[in-house]
């Protein structure tokens, strides 16, 4: 069974995977389903109770305004209800998104997404250190396209401590070229 923080952690994912996609133009690619067998357990809906997520983005007010045109409004509460979640969009900007996601790390108030330039940083190592971003799960193979990403080597350097034969990703990459090098 899938406790509220792991449901919150993989929805987290999935949110920043299809952000990231929709972002760079992409479309998921189609994935194979199996039939469960006779003697196969249910599986649990992972989405049958309503998780609300915290986003904070660039100017991400304007796509939960009222003001949205119809086509794109449609598309994103069809998606939400799909995933049955509610998104809290956190606006920043560009002049202070690095200040807000300070204060909101130190006073405990991070939003469960959000895109930050810190790796690398000493800030980034005492968030792991300090248990303020925790440890993705190392079997992502339920996620294709998020997998694939975790799984290309020259993401490599993303992972902490860099370098280390038990590196792990604190993060996800987001991918802004072809060839990560």
């Amino acid at each position: 069974m899938m406790n509220a923080r792991t449901k919150k952690i993989i929805l987290s994912l999935i949110i920043a995977v299809l952000s990231i996609a929709v972002l760079a133009g992409c479309t998921p690619a189609p994935t194979a389903t199996t039939a469960p067998t006779a003697t196969a357990a249910p599986t649990p809906d992972p989405f049958a109770t309503k998780e609300t997520i915290s986003i904070a983005y660039w100017g991400i007010d304007a796509a939960f305004a009222d003001t949205v045109n119809a086509p794109t409004k449609a598309v994103r509460d069809a998606f939400l209800s799909k995933l049955n979640i509610a998104i809290t969009p956190v606006n920043t900007t560009w002049d202070d998104y690095t200040s807000k996601i300070q204060i909101w790390a130190t006073s405990g108030e991070l939003p469960d997404v959000f895109a930050i330039d810190a790796i690398g940083t000493q800030m980034y190592k005492d968030w792991i250190t300090q248990g303020i971003v925790k440890v993705l799960p190392t079997d992502l193979s339920a996620y294709p396209d998020l997998n694939k990403i975790l799984s290309d080597p020259n993401y490599g350097a993303y992972k902490y401590p860099m370098g280390a034969a038990d590196a792990k990703f604190y993060n996800i990459p987001r991918p802004n070229y072809l060839d990560a090098t």
